[in-house]
């Protein structure tokens, strides 16, 4: 992960994921791209309050202030001569989709602005629709304003979930590449038995989904050459994942979201779910 594209909006939240960049470009001595996308917003100029307004030069008292804003951001964190500061205007989702595709970027870090629980089902967050549109992995989280200093950020356990769809063979090959010296644990959500009715549930027929799980995650680690130590348990992706990052002490969940691009239904279902309820950051591949 050598090149790492940090979006910000100056917000409290950009601040404490500003923290997890640093340690992350520590750690991969990777080089980062702060970038803040000024929002063009055409339609704030047609009301008859703006009659007689130089608009031309109101857009260009916002580029300037934006221009100092971001020049004088985390400076200490991220020196301007190992780093670079970028200034788009436009849709800041195609813009940051744009400029990772543009920079060859491993990976995008951005927070996302969790607002309660109903926040999953919103559709207009940046955040959701960056992890939708872009082809790198997107490293997120909640509540990153209560975010540790970047020298309490480790990078020793990662917590990878498979689903044994299409992508999974490739997510654990990335695993692999980027786990460096981590502890690496493979983690499985069996059909979620709580999804059936008790009267309707067997027992025999769990069992044997556990079994075809466990022969699915062996054939896996066997292409990918690795021998990790894998949890499979039963319940919804999300519980699944989150609990047991709660208790292996993970710094980080790696999840895939190839089928999420399909749409935003699957998205939402279960790529945001695990980033809503995880006690750590996730990076989504």
């Amino acid at each position: 992960m050598k090149e790492i594209l940090f979006p910000v909006d100056f917000s409290l939240q950009s601040d404490g994921a500003a923290q997890y960049v640093k340690a992350y470009a520590r750690h991969f001595h990777g080089r980062v791209t702060l970038l803040h996308v000024l929002e063009s917003r055409d339609y704030i100029f047609t009301g008859p309050e703006f009659d007689g307004i130089d608009v031309a030069d109101l857009r260009r008292r916002q580029r300037t202030h934006a221009q100092h804003q971001l020049d004088g951001y985390l400076l200490e964190e991220f020196p301007p001569e190992q780093n670079c500061r970028v200034l788009l205007e436009g849709d800041p989702v195609a813009k940051i989709v744009e400029r990772a595709q543009q920079d060859g970027c491993d990976l995008i870090m951005l927070p996302t602005h969790g607002l309660g629980p109903f926040r999953r089902f919103v559709l207009g967050s940046v955040t959701a629709k960056v992890l939708h549109d872009a082809s790198c992995p997107v490293w997120t989280g909640v509540h990153l304003e209560t975010a540790p200093p970047s020298q309490a950020i480790g990078f020793s356990h990662i917590l990878c979930a498979l689903d044994f769809g299409e992508q999974s063979e490739s997510l654990l090959e990335w695993v692999k590449r980027h786990s460096g010296g981590a502890a690496v644990t493979l983690v499985h959500a069996v059909p979620a038995t709580e999804a059936l009715p008790e009267k309707y549930f067997n027992i025999e027929f769990f069992a044997e989904l556990c079994r075809m799980a466990k022969d699915e995650m062996e054939k896996l680690q066997a292409k990918a050459g690795t021998d990790y130590h894998s949890i499979l348990r039963g319940g919804s992706p999300a519980k699944v994942i989150s609990e047991a990052a709660a208790e292996l002490g993970a710094d980080v969940v790696v999840i895939g979201r190839g089928a999420a691009k399909e749409g935003f239904a699957r998205l939402r279902a279960q790529a945001y779910g695990v980033i809503h309820t995880s006690p750590c950051p996730v990076i989504s591949v």
